[in-house]
């Protein structure tokens, strides 16, 4: 019964916590998202953020479906990676320590005496990785494929339903 207790409060902290993930889409504040800045007609910087829910693997789905929409919106068929950059950001959560006295307080006729048991919690620190990348790419057209290229129209087409329902 007691495990049932827990599930019930387990369960619902476990959603709530995946819907705090970072979503495909523009930029916002604490949710992160991915964005991309044109650099010349074939190369362009894109930079993906997420917050301490997300998935460092879901910030590099975001890159590659980016990629793969920015690679096909120019006329271009394939894309590759020229360079990219860890950006995940840490912080740490600390849950300051606690102790709690227990005092009792005993009198014989004019003196006093006190007894007492402490305990004590320690503090925590946890870490909040928030995953971010920047990375440089460059699209090709009808070029031989590669192992280091990537087939846009497949990409887009195996990321883009997962990452925007």
């Amino acid at each position: 019964m007691n495990h049932l207790i827990r599930l019930g409060f387990i369960a619902p902290m476990l959603l709530l916590a995946a819907s705090c993930q970072s979503e495909y889409g523009s930029m916002k504040f604490f949710m992160g998202g991915v964005e991309s800045t044109p650099l010349t007609d074939d190369r362009e910087m894109i930079v993906a953020k997420g917050n301490a829910y997300t998935d460092v693997f879901r910030i590099q789905q975001f890159v590659l479906l980016k990629a793969a929409e920015d690679c096909l919106a120019k006329g271009y068929t394939k894309f590759g990676f020229l360079a990219a950059q860890d950006t995940s950001n840490v912080s740490f959560l600390v849950n300051r320590g606690q102790s709690t006295t227990d005092a009792t307080l005993t009198r014989y006729g004019d003196k006093a005496t006190v007894s007492g048991t402490t305990t004590s919690t320690p503090a925590t620190i946890m870490p909040m990785v928030a995953p971010g990348a920047t990375v440089y790419v460059k699209f090709f057209k009808g070029e031989e494929m590669t192992v280091n290229t990537f087939d846009a129209k497949q990409v887009a087409a195996n990321l883009g339903p997962t990452l925007k329902k």
